[in-house]
């Protein structure tokens, strides 16, 4: 689905990276982010997961990282871009956690359709959508300012810029929100985004590992 250049491609057998090439090992800064990966989800998250991990190098990209199913299966994919990893530098590091919480939602949000559709039929507005559409035209080099924009008009209506570019986005970065973050009191709407994830009670089990695993990393 991404049109990216990999540096590496590796496999994911029991919990851990393999490279099929003939001889071939695993770069010290591949392995260093998949165990950051797997420390903030957790391995059993991991091995039910991620069947695959892919590491690519753009600097001018503001993917930082995606996950895609795999066709016709229940993996996943999950793909990073290692440009400004540095494992030295704590707010670094920190900004790599909250990026695998992020795309660690789009996983579990997946197998949700039903919070979904409410969570699109409740809070995203036909102003949202023709801002999506707007978002959706516009240059690579134009997107985040389209974004910023709206969400400087819109600031109790989502947790971020980049939450406004779709629902799917949206949900991602309530669900950051929601983990990272204490019990709302639901004055606004952004508020109420995030208290609906409090409705299911896996979610909140969830939020509660998750929290621990970050706590670990001294990234909460």
């Amino acid at each position: 689905f991404f049109p990216l250049a990999f540096e590496t491609v590796y496999l994911v057998k029991d919990g851990n990276l393999v490279n099929d090439k003939k001889g071939g090992a695993v770069r010290t800064v591949d392995q260093q982010l998949f165990n950051l990966f797997t420390s903030v989800v957790g391995e059993e998250a991991v091995l039910e997961h991620v069947k695959e991990w892919r590491v690519f190098q753009n600097e001018s990209s503001d993917l930082g990282a995606f996950v895609e199913l795999i066709a016709g299966s229940e993996d996943w994919i999950v793909g990073v871009n290692r440009d400004s990893y540095d494992a030295n530098y704590e707010q670094v590091v920190r900004s790599f956690v909250n990026l695998f919480v992020h795309e660690y939602a789009h996983i579990l949000l997946f197998n949700k359709p039903e919070f979904e559709t409410t969570f699109k039929n409740t809070f995203w507005t036909s102003s949202d959508l023709a801002h999506q559409a707007k978002v959706e035209r516009a240059s690579a080099s134009s997107r985040f300012t389209v974004m910023s924009h709206y969400f400087d008009n819109n600031p109790t209506r989502f947790v971020s810029d980049y939450a406004t570019m779709n629902a799917e986005e949206d949900m991602a970065e309530t669900f950051l929100s929601f983990v990272l973050e204490g019990k709302q009191t639901g004055v606004n709407i952004k508020d109420k985004k995030i208290l609906s994830f409090y409705k299911e009670s896996d979610l909140v089990k969830l939020r509660t590992q998750l929290r621990a695993n970050l706590l670990l990393l001294n990234a909460l």
